[in-house]
């Protein structure tokens, strides 16, 4: 058997050590590892090499199948290293089909050959310190989605069930992050509508844009046009919707200076005229309508009438023309955001390495110098606080756990309340779970998160934390429960600051008072102590604040003494004396 090395010592000084303890390989095995092993000179894999290497990984496979064999095997020279070289092909570039799938196949089995190896206990500390198998597993839970990755977390998995590994795995750079990664909450996408609309196309435009320049050289003859209705597509989330135009009719004035040639024009919300075109128009209107008035022939005032309808028609006609395409382009851009449901991915391989994932955390956490790194990451306590929101997935009491586990270490508490604001209202929805140990679990890490006293003013004015205490209390379903709420209320109880908390929920006193009195006809057990130490506690703030001004106002010596000087004042002093009004003796 291994002894236990010390833990001051580096992974290559380890290494070092159990390298010596190692046996050379066989022929036959050398053979076998020369296959899997990448050569450095080897610039690309092709299809001979990948199936080659692929049935070399299957023969490794199936000797690592025997338990006889999987002491011998890992504790061979060049064993751990063609297994990394394997695995850190996990983004090479393949561009054939056939050898891509065989380099996939030859992954997944030499990651089973590994997770043989690993459930030995005395192969363990060996695959923790060769170097680039851990960097190589890494690379695998980033890259790779089926097979693999669940392979390389259940490995994991197995190396953190020994305590002398944790402190390597957590050690490891951006393995912690790449393990996150896998349990994280997907993030919601957005979905873009496809929905066609129906527009209308001007087929004179370039006509009437034409005729709007001539005004003075002569009349534009045309008849009111209808507009086609086409069906535009809708490209980037933009549509141009085209409309039809109606232009006036107007007839050649007696007087050849002065024409009487008038045409509005109804352009898309895209090309409308600018305020400089619109504004020359109108001048030249009423520069003609004023030489039609000098003339005074009733046909050229009808006509003038008829001009100054058709414009204002035309303005409203522009402003619905402008709401429409507002319109269309609101439903358009509009994108309905998605949300993924945690436990509903179509890849089970995923569900099956969150599960070795989740198991390795809870592993490593017990750990106390582990704790305090994890608590570090901040990629893995923002994932666990999302899955703690997630109270339908089973996953969901496995966060909390490692939340609670995380707030063991006493340097955690700080950090934990005040750098991450949604910590707090997670906990406090987890107590209400549907699930009976992540309510415990929550209760749990606010009993542990109320013991700093920097942090018992934030979750004492956490909304609803203290009405979720109280309710914990009235209604547990089992006395671990009741035990943990009402030590939290105890803890909290010694801030000042919360006494308001405390007085403003409903039943929050009652029930804490319901609580001291214990069970009738048993001894008071730990729950009723602690409540009676929360009443206590509570009375004692109370009674500060009656005599707060005792010793400063009797201090100027204006007032009457009860006793000798300094002592308190009758009027600041605590006495059970009643008082009347008015009343007859």
């Amino acid at each position: 058997s291994l002894s236990i090395v010390e833990e001051d010592l580096t992974p290559t000084q380890i290494y070092a050590q159990l390298r010596e303890k190692m046996i050379p390989p066989s022929q036959q095995l050398s053979d076998l590892l020369t296959q899997i092993h990448h050569p450095p000179n080897l610039n690309s894999i092709d299809r001979a090499y990948a199936t080659r290497r692929k049935n070399a990984c299957g023969a490794l496979k199936i000797l690592s199948a025997k338990e006889c064999n999987r002491l011998k095997i890992c504790w061979t020279t060049g064993v751990l290293d063609a297994i990394s070289s394997m695995l850190e092909d996990v983004d090479a570039d393949i561009y054939d089909i056939f050898a891509k799938s065989a380099n996939t196949e030859g992954r997944n089995r030499i990651v089973a050959t590994l997770l043989n190896l690993s459930v030995n206990k005395k192969n363990r500390m060996l695959i923790c310190n060769s170097p680039g198998v851990l960097q190589a597993m890494k690379k695998v839970i980033l890259y790779d989605e089926g097979e693999s990755r669940q392979g390389c977390c259940t490995v994991l998995m197995y190396l953190s069930k020994t305590p002398e590994t944790r402190p390597f795995i957590v050690a490891s750079p951006g393995l912690v992050e790449a393990l996150s990664r896998v349990i994280e909450v997907p993030k919601p996408f957005p979905v873009v509508t496809d929905k066609k609309k129906k527009v209308y196309r001007n087929r004179y435009l370039k006509k009437f844009r034409a005729g709007s320049s001539s005004f003075d050289t002569g009349t534009v003859d045309s008849g009111d046009e209808e507009g086609s209705e086409t069906d535009g597509e809708e490209e980037d989330g933009d549509t141009r919707s085209f409309v039809s135009t109606e232009s006036s009719h107007s007839g050649s004035s007696n007087d050849s200076d002065n024409s009487d040639g008038h045409s509005v024009e109804e352009e898309d919300d895209c090309t409308f005229h600018t305020e400089a075109t619109r504004t020359t128009n109108s001048t030249h209107q009423t520069k003609s309508t004023r030489g039609t008035l000098s003339i005074g022939t009733k046909s050229t005032t009808a006509k003038s009438a008829k001009t100054k309808s058709t414009i204002k028609s035309g303005k409203s006609m522009k402003s619905d023309i402008r709401s429409k395409a507002s319109s269309v382009k609101k439903e358009v851009n509009e994108n309905k955001v998605v949300e993924v449901e945690y436990d509903a991915d179509p890849n089970r391989f995923l569900h099956g390495a969150r599960l070795s994932t989740f198991a390795c955390f809870l592993c490593l956490v017990k750990h106390k110098d582990n704790a305090f790194n994890l608590a570090r990451c901040d990629f893995l306590i923002q994932a666990l606080i999302e899955v703690s929101n997630k109270h339908t997935s089973p996953s969901h009491a496995r966060a909390i756990s490692l939340l609670a586990h995380l707030t063991r270490h006493p340097k955690n508490c700080h950090h934990l309340v005040f750098k991450y604001k949604t910590l707090l209202p997670a906990l406090r929805n987890a107590t209400g779970s549907f699930d009976g140990e992540a309510r415990k679990y929550s209760l749990y890490a606010l009993q542990n998160l109320s013991i700093d006293k920097s942090c018992r003013t934030p979750i004492g004015h956490t909304a609803k934390m203290i009405w979720s205490l109280t309710d914990r209390c009235k209604c547990a379903e089992t006395e671990e429960e009741v035990v943990a709420a009402i030590a939290t209320l105890q803890n909290l109880s010694d801030e000042p600051a919360n006494l308001i908390q405390f007085t403003i929920v409903k039943d929050c006193v009652s029930t804490i008072i319901t609580l001291s009195r214990g069970k009738p006809g048993e001894p008071m057990d730990l729950t009723a102590f602690m409540a009676k130490n929360t009443i206590v506690t509570l009375s004692h703030w109370f009674r500060k604040i009656a005599t707060c001004g005792s010793e400063r106002i009797g201090a100027k010596g204006n007032m009457k003494r009860i006793a000798k000087p300094g002592a308190p004042l009758e009027l600041h002093g605590a006495v059970l004396q009643p008082t009347q009004y008015n009343q007859w003796a």
